[in-house]
């Protein structure tokens, strides 16, 4: 009995950081503190997928914890120093998938900034993603501490 029941609300929690919108599928949102140099949230997805033939975009976000977020992209200079810039939106290709972990080279985050409340780890906050074509999602972000930090790529 207890297995069967074991087995219910596994796959119910495995699914529980995995968000769909149409053709879209939105993995394992969450976000680290940054304090340096002012308290602002980085968050990062497992990946997001786009099941159709049509280019997708990120067009916007929205959440009652910021003022201000934005889609931003990693810069290299000729020294290899890193810089983060804003982009007006983050393209999915067809039949294809964009990773956004802090610790890959594909170099994209939402930052969020101008935080309205005092946040830890542990808490979870609302985050509207705005579609090109899709239209919203809320999706739930977990604030977490990374397992794996490299050392060389710092943000």
């Amino acid at each position: 009995m207890c297995l069967s029941v074991l087995a219910f609300f596994v796959p119910a929690l495995a699914w529980a950081h995995d968000y769909k919108l149409g053709h879209l599928r939105m993995d394992h949102p969450y976000a680290l503190i940054k304090s340096e140099p002012s308290a602002r949230l980085e968050v990062y997805f497992r990946s997001f997928h786009n099941e159709s033939g049509q280019l997708e975009r990120l067009t916007g976000m929205r959440t009652p914890v910021a003022a201000k977020v934005a889609i931003m992209t990693e810069t290299h200079s000729v020294d290899h120093e890193i810089t983060w810039v804003p982009v007006q939106s983050l393209e999915i290709p067809p039949n294809g998938q964009v990773t956004m972990r802090h610790d890959t080279p594909e170099g994209y985050q939402l930052l969020l900034t101008e935080l309205k409340r005092p946040v830890k780890v542990g808490d979870r906050f609302p985050l509207t993603l705005i579609f090109e074509k899709s239209g919203e999602k809320e999706v739930m972000v977990w604030i977490q501490v990374p397992r794996n930090v490299q050392p060389s790529h710092k943000h």
